[in-house]
């Protein structure tokens, strides 16, 4: 009842097999389930700790015959040990021929040493061993068989070994290698030789020369949260009949610096025999030679740690409150700019982290929302969609596309040709992995969901990445990644949305992109998801696509689809497709669909590609891996693999159980070449479905002739009976036809330029208007003219309209201009009927404007200010009225008062004539001035008048005011009397000059002087009387003025008085003679007068 069928079923960890020589084994088993068949172990057990030392098998040799079949579960075989967990196997050797078949979904493990090594060693070992495996892969079951001449499956060390024998898997296999067919992520084998001219065939292909090894595992973590580094192989190399015996001398130099620690395995270090060549072998001398372990290169690998890449990125926290961008240089945050939300707090920390995490793998989208503003106009709908014209509004599709803005929905189209040359592009919509927690990881993914119509357009020199620095991103194309809504197998009803490309005509594409996991690199699209409907598209250029750890896709449109179709489209595209781990899809169109549905293509460029692992590279002309239908489709290019496989064809490199061919066609005389050697011409590589492949070869002549593509177009006119023929055999509940046309959608076929390609059609110029009336001085505007083929224009009078290459009109000078437009013809349309568009450009209109103006009388006629034109240059007139109507013009304004004035602008050779309106020109009277001087005079008992003012301006009436004070508060009314009066005098306004006050002038009215006129007073007194009496003489005086007049004695004779009233007494009893006395005469001042005296000498006589 136990699977294990070996000289020793099983082995436990301490057992020790030595020096046993097994000799015509002869095992013919057939198992229900799961068994494991060898020579020496069924099984080996392991020491259980955390070392792994466990059973040993050394110097054992078999040869002779294993064949089983089973029913079900994996089946091991080996030719010592079928699985070995943990210990060692070392110096043994086999000469077999081992066969497995399993009949249900499992693998089928043959190796020449063992089957499975599981973290053990198999060491200085040899197998001479012909090995057969079969899985089944029939009905869609997914068996395969793991076949190699030494280890089957390598999850341990092998090391120091080598092998020879045919290796030869039934059906298509990943598996098949010379050292071993599979090397998990934890397995090794180092320094090990293999013979070259060895026989490998699979799916009855021979691959030649042999691979090495078949699958190697990259980095990961298994199911069950184990992280392993990825296989590791080094150093193993192919020997030939002629170089066989240096292997011996080869292995032997390898112990002074051996690449495995084998005491690890608890087996001394020198447990190892010498080689030697004897009797035509390679085989063990039986002398014991210790090992020096030195560490490979291969594995002085240090992981770099992720780290925060120099540039600028984006956070925002969860709940969206809070967006950051940080600056990285040197690895370190510079700065930290809050965009939205609070500067700290949990949301701030958490949205600080995500840039970082951002920044660390690569992650360079923003928050900001989409500004439909940036395009070109339109609404986003089929009917009016977003328009785009040139290389920044295309650039700002792209990079709008974030978390938030997938523009689901959205239509736009491209309205004129663009060139990206000198832009490294950013695809439409994107997604990165990278290595997160020792695993492959998708880091982000933000799809295109909109359509996009390229209108006939082209779109020149799309560059992503180059070849000296290719793009890291893992969707490389115009569109990196797009989305629809095609989540099932059903047909989708019209509300499901997909995305749709149409109409793009890409031209010198340049497409490099080089990561460590998946890549999907096209120059049209790099993964359409759940969705796409392609129609019209077509490329040129080249598209190179390299992977270290996983699977490269690279198309000549697209580099994969899920669900959708493609018609009517064609590429001239140079691919290649390289991995070093996983698998290399490359194709001219598509490089793996998955239920597309291709219809009316063709390919005319070459696919290179290649895979480290055995059978894991799919070459094809129109697909690489085809999980859909193909339907009236050709290629013409050549395949080239690197590596031996069986997955190229002139058509498809792998067939799927759910493909179909129908109507389709291949150059045969172009060329199939793997691993340097031509391989057989056929449309499809490896082919498992299960209908019939339609596809035909046809010779360069035939396939670039008129026959072949009026063969293609009755394809294209019977495509309805194409489309019943494949109902009947595609499984529809697997796979929906996407393509359910008439055929009047799709393309003709005509020879053209030495390739049968889609006929021209036919194409008309539409323009927005035959006559476009426009006026001098306009912004400069476009025809609107649409075609399918690039527009040119020329204008008849340039100097009135003036136009470019892209339709934008110039106005120049007035007239008329007519403006020819053409379409070329390119491959896909023929030129179109030239349509002439008028352009008359009217004069346009002018104006003036002037200002009101204020001035001051100065005698002379005034003038409006100088008036305002926009417009014309021609003569300026002005008019003068005094009406506001402007009824009565004046000759001109001289006198003050309000007048109304207008400019006039004649026309010239663009612009009008025109008038401005009426305005005020006021002129105010002029200011009069009026000096008053002072004056002063004596009184003479008449009014006193100031004198006369100096006046400058008015002539009207002068008047004056009187005052008593300086300040001119107190006014007076009388001016006649002696005293000091101030005066103002006022100018009356007349017509042209305004009133007038002079200074305060002041007028002094002086006293009048008085004096002593006349003085009568000599008199002769009687001496008789003068006895008797004193006598008395009256002065007589006349004085000029009105003073009191008064006298005074001033000297003489005491005997002689006067009175103040002018009485002179003589006295008594004086004596005879003449007396001389002076009299002053006194007058008194009054309010006029000034005072006055005078003296007199009077005479007195006595006598």
């Amino acid at each position: 009842d136990q699977p294990y069928f070996a000289l020793f079923g099983v082995l436990e960890r301490t057992a020790v097999v030595k020096n046993v020589n097994l000799t015509e084994v002869f095992v013919n088993a057939s198992w229900p389930a799961s068994s494991y068949v060898a020579g020496i172990a069924g099984y080996m057990a392991s020491v259980q700790d955390d070392s792994r030392a466990g059973a040993w098998i050394d110097n054992c040799h078999v040869s002779g015959q294993i064949t089983t079949v089973q029913d079900n579960g994996n089946l091991f075989i080996g030719g010592i040990a079928a699985y070995q967990y943990k210990g060692a196997i070392t110096n043994c050797s086999t000469d077999m021929d081992l066969s497995g078949t399993v009949l249900g979904e499992a693998l089928a493990e043959v190796g020449g040493i063992a089957a499975l090594v599981n973290r053990g060693l198999v060491a200085n070992s040899y197998a001479l061993c012909n090995v057969y495996g079969s899985g089944n892969r029939e009905n869609d079951l997914e068996g395969m068989a793991v076949v190699s001449s030494l280890v089957a499956v390598d999850a341990g060390d092998v090391v120091g070994c080598y092998g020879s024998g045919d290796n030869t898997t039934k059906e298509f296999s990943n598996y098949a290698g010379m050292v071993s067919g599979w090397v998990t992520g934890i397995g090794k084998a180092y320094s090990c030789w293999y013979n070259s001219e060895s026989v490998m065939t699979v799916n009855g292909s021979n691959i030649n020369p042999p691979e090495t090894i078949g699958t190697k595992v990259p980095a990961g973590v298994s199911e069950d949260e184990m992280v392993y580094s990825g296989g590791v192989v080094d150093d193993l190399k192919g020997y030939t009949a002629q170089t066989y015996a240096s292997v011996a001398d080869a292995l032997n130099n390898k112990f002074t610096a051996y690449p495995i620690e084998i005491t690890q395995y608890g087996i001394p270090a020198d447990a190892l025999s010498k080689w030697v060549y004897t009797d035509q072998t390679v085989t063990f001398s039986g002398e014991k030679q210790a090992v020096t372990y030195v560490q490979p290169a291969a594995e002085q690998y240090v992981k770099p740690e992720a780290a925060l890449r120099d540039g600028v990125w984006y956070g925002r926290d969860q709940d969206k409150t809070t967006v950051v961008r940080i600056t990285v240089a040197e690895g370190a945050v510079t700065e930290t700019e809050v965009l939205s939300g609070a500067g700290s707090g949990e949301a701030y920390e958490a949205a600080l982290e995500t840039a970082k995490t951002k920044g660390t793998y690569g992650d360079f989208s923003h928050y900001e929302a989409a500004d439909p503003s940036r395009f070109g106009g339109g609404k986003g709908t089929q009917g009016s969609p977003y328009l785009i014209k040139n290389a920044e509004q295309l650039q700002y599709l792209a990079w709008s596309i974030n978390e938030d803005t997938d523009w689901e929905g959205v239509w736009f189209r491209q309205t004129a040709d663009i060139s990206l040359e000198g832009i490294d592009w950013i695809p439409i919509g994107w997604a990165l992995e990278a290595e997160i927690n020792n695993q492959e990881e998708t880091v982000c993914a933000y799809p295109f969901c909109g359509c996009f119509d390229g209108g006939g357009y082209t779109i020149s020199g799309l560059t992503v990445g180059s070849a000296e620095a290719p793009s890291g991103l893992m969707t490389a194309a115009l569109f990196g990644l797009t989305s629809g809504e095609y989540t099932t197998n059903e047909a989708p009803t019209d509300d499901v949305r997909r995305v749709v490309l149409k109409d793009i005509h890409l031209r010198d594409a340049a497409v490099y992109a080089d990561v460590r996991y998946q890549l999907y690199a096209g120059t049209l699209a790099g993964t359409c998801q759940y969705g796409v409907e392609i129609d019209n598209c077509d490329a040129t250029g080249i598209v190179q696509g390299v992977t270290a750890d996983s699977h490269c896709r690279a198309g000549g449109l697209i580099a994969s689809g899920l669900r959708g179709r493609i018609t009517n489209s064609w590429t001239d595209v140079t691919v290649n497709a390289y991995t070093d781990t996983g698998r290399a899809y490359g194709a001219g169109i598509v490089a793996a669909s998955n239920r597309l549905t291709i219809v009316n293509v063709y390919s005319l460029g070459d696919v290179y590609g290649g895979s480290s692992s055995s059978n894991m590279t799919f070459l094809g002309g129109i697909d690489g891996m085809e999980g859909g239908v193909h339907l009236n489709c050709y290629s013409s290019g050549n395949i080239t693999s690197s590596k031996a496989t069986s997955g190229i064809g002139a058509i498809n490199g792998l067939v799927g159980g759910i493909s179909l061919n129908k109507a389709c066609y291949y150059n045969s005389d172009s060329t199939l070449t793997a691993a340097g050697s031509p391989a057989e011409m056929k449309a499809s590589g490896a082919n498992y479905s299960n209908v019939t492949d339609e596809a035909f070869p046809k010779t360069y002549a035939e396939i670039t002739g008129e026959e072949f593509a009026q063969l293609l177009n009755t394809n294209a006119a019977g495509i309805s009976q194409l489309l019943d023929e494949v109902r009947q055999g595609l499984d529809l509940e697997r796979h929906a036809l996407y393509y359910t046309g008439d055929g009047s959608d799709l393309a003709r076929w005509a020879v053209i330029d030495g390739a049968v390609r889609f006929t021209p059609g036919t194409q008309e110029i539409t323009v927005s208007s035959p006559v476009f009336d426009v006026t001098y001085g306009d912004k400069p505007f476009n025809i609107g003219a649409k075609a399918k083929t690039a527009l040119t224009y020329v204008s008849d009078n340039a100097s009135v309209a003036a136009v470019n290459a892209n339709g934008k009109v110039t106005v120049g000078n007035a007239g008329t201009a007519k403006i020819t437009i053409s379409a070329a013809a390119n491959t896909q349309y023929s030129a179109a009927e030239n349509v002439t568009v008028t352009v008359n450009v009217a004069k346009a209109a002018s104006s003036v404007t002037l200002k009101a103006k204020t001035v001051t009388y100065n005698g002379k006629a005034a003038a409006i200010g100088k008036a305002s034109v926009k417009g014309s240059t021609g003569k300026i007139t002005y008019k003068y009225y005094s009406d506001s109507k402007c009824a009565a013009q004046v000759k001109s304004a001289v006198n003050a008062g309000t007048y109304y004035a207008k400019a006039f602008v004649a026309a010239d050779k663009n612009y009008k004539s025109a008038s401005s309106k009426a305005v005020k020109l006021t002129i105010s009277k002029a200011a009069t001035k009026a000096t008053l001087k002072n004056k002063t005079v004596t009184y003479n008992g008449k009014t006193i008048d100031p004198a006369r003012p100096t006046v400058t301006g008015s002539k009207g009436k002068i008047t004056y005011r009187f005052y008593s004070d300086s300040k001119c508060k107190k006014a007076v009314k009388g001016h006649s009397k002696a005293g000091t009066y101030y005066v103002k005098a006022d100018v009356k306004a007349d017509k042209n000059y305004k009133a007038a006050t002079s200074n305060a002038a002041k007028l002094v009215i002086k006293k009048a002087a008085q004096k002593v006129k006349t003085i009568t007073a000599n008199a002769t007194v009687s001496a008789s009387k003068l006895k008797k009496a004193a006598q008395t003489v009256k002065i007589k005086t006349t004085i000029v003025g009105k003073g009191k007049v008064t006298y005074a004695k001033s000297s003489g004779t005491k005997s002689i008085k006067v009175s103040k009233a002018g009485t002179i007494t003589v006295a008594k009893g004086l004596k005879k003679g003449t007396y001389t006395i002076k009299v002053k005469v006194a007058i008194a001042g009054t309010e006029n007068f000034s005072s006055a005296s005078a003296v007199k000498a009077i005479k007195i006589t006595v006598k």
